[in-house]
């Protein structure tokens, strides 16, 4: 009988101890943590802060995390875990930046573009939304 029992806390100390059961690859922690920093944007933008006030983020967080099919428990101990290897962890936040700055790139051409049909159109256009106008 002890035998059992001591195999038994032996094998849960060996389960245990073998460190965290599922990290977070790399590739889903870089898209997480663009999805997080694109939230924390949103509601610290002057324009969307009072519908976020009384919100709590964390309620954001956890629900993009879950939207990849991990749970915030995994979240926080794959963040530990490549915490502990500082490489890996600024390799991790170099292709946040990255695929950061590509969103930025799109959304500023994008813009761009959108600038440009309307002072187009307004060129045309011999009105230019004026309040008055004259006539020769």
């Amino acid at each position: 009988m002890h035998r059992i029992a001591k195999y038994c806390m032996i094998f849960i100390i060996l389960v245990t101890s073998c460190g965290p059961v599922s990290i977070i690859p790399e590739k889903d922690m870089v898209s997480i943590i663009v999805k997080i920093q694109l939230i924390d944007a949103t509601t610290q933008n002057v324009v969307y802060r009072n519908a976020f006030f009384n919100k709590d983020t964390i309620d954001y967080y956890g629900r993009t995390i879950e939207s990849y099919g991990y749970t915030q428990a995994q979240f926080d101990s794959s963040l530990n875990y490549y915490s502990k290897t500082p490489k890996d962890l600024d390799a991790i936040y170099d292709k946040v930046i990255i695929e950061l700055s590509r969103m930025e790139t799109i959304l500023t051409a994008q813009k761009k573009i959108f600038e440009d049909s309307v002072a187009r159109d307004t060129i045309k256009n011999l009105w230019n939304l004026n309040s008055s106008y004259e006539l020769p």
